[in-house]
């Protein structure tokens, strides 16, 4: 067998068209191996040889000897090795990558950026007095930009956060809200009139100054959060949307429907209809200290987190595995591997990197 003969293996295995002994071999390796070198050792071959003897039945119909096939299973091995040690050599597109840089990365830090109605994106990198092309200021530190104070007409800013670390921003009254990764709010510089209104998505951390005379509104798809003296924490990456209440009072409407919040309070809107059901804060709100909780949560969701966190992709050679549950806690600063490491020794879980990404699958 030549290599592009292996290559078209790695190919059926990653689209689920393997035959039991193909299958076999190939997750033998990614299983068995403790990927420290990207050319397998004479004990692992000996290992992987064990493994498939052990996975195929022990004779085949008739007189045959299952000996060849293993032989012939040993051979392949060793030209998958090659292919993976040539692969991750040359970089070339398309080929399988390596656990080193998919699995042990690091949580993103790209930096946040900010968007006047008027100028391209800017990228906030320096500390001290900021003054943008619209004419407004700021004041920018270390993971925050501060609008307190600021005065005139006020316009239209969007600020993004692009990075694992949390960014606070400080609107003109005072209220701070806290942007997770992939986060974004737009907000006057300046709030003028009877009410305050900023919209977001992703998740955000609110800290609201009240003011009874001009209340403080926050819109995420169709959903508006109104402050009624409040701190609170609204996710919104896709269609559903999550509100929780951490101290004060919040009203949340959707169209004609609307709830009033008390602390430890969820509203979850999703298709027109709006649920409420008491939840734990501290698991909501743990991403504010740079930490993951999983509290009985779905597999699905903990790895859509990761790829938020880590710029990575997850498939699924067993779409079931998604319903598995886990309980714990891990710091969302530590690499990647790390995180794959705890569930692994949790779950009937392994994980295996295939074209760059991150295929999830059953322990044997």
């Amino acid at each position: 067998m030549n290599n592009q003969q292996a290559k078209r293996l790695l190919e059926k295995y990653s689209a689920g068209k393997c035959s039991k002994e193909e299958k076999s071999l190939v997750e033998s390796w990614y299983l068995h191996s403790d990927h420290s070198s990207e050319i397998p050792s004479h004990a692992d071959i000996e290992n992987a040889m064990d493994i498939v003897k052990n996975t195929l039945p022990l004779a085949y119909p008739g007189k045959r000897k299952l000996w060849p096939s293993i032989a012939a299973a040993a051979s392949l091995a060793i030209v998958i090795s090659l292919v993976f040690y040539n692969g991750s050599k040359k970089k070339h597109s398309g080929q399988t990558a390596s656990v080193s840089d998919v699995q042990n990365a690091m949580p993103l830090k790209n930096g946040v950026s900010l968007k006047t109605e008027s100028s391209p994106v800017i990228k906030l990198t320096k500390s001290g007095p900021v003054r943008f092309p619209d004419g407004s200021a700021a004041a920018a530190s270390a993971g925050q930009l501060d609008y307190s104070g600021t005065k005139g007409n006020g316009t239209i800013h969007t600020l993004s956060n692009n990075s694992a670390d949390r960014f606070i921003l400080i609107l003109n009254d005072g209220t701070e809200a806290s942007l997770d990764i992939g986060s974004s709010i737009t907000y006057p510089t300046a709030f003028t009139g009877t009410s305050r209104e900023v919209s977001v998505t992703g998740q955000t951390y609110f800290k609201v100054t009240h003011n009874a005379k001009h209340p403080f509104r926050v819109r995420t798809r169709d959903v508006v959060i109104e402050d009624l003296g409040t701190q609170f924490n609204i996710e919104s990456f896709d269609e559903k949307v999550q509100t929780t209440l951490i101290e004060g009072s919040a009203s949340v409407s959707l169209a004609s429907n609307k709830i009033i919040l008390k602390p430890g309070e969820q509203a979850e809107t999703l298709k027109g209809s709006i649920e409420k059901r008491d939840v734990d804060v501290k698991t909501v709100t743990c991403w504010l200290q740079n930490d993951f909780i999983f509290n009985h949560e779905p597999l699905e969701n903990i790895l859509i987190r990761l790829e938020r966190m880590y710029n990575v992709r997850f498939t699924w050679q067993d779409t079931s595995l998604k319903k598995l549950r886990f309980n714990g806690s891990v710091s969302r600063k530590k690499k990647l591997s790390n995180i794959l490491d705890y569930i692994r020794k949790t779950g009937p879980i392994d994980f295996v990197t295939v074209k760059g990404k991150i295929m999830v699958i059953r322990k044997k």
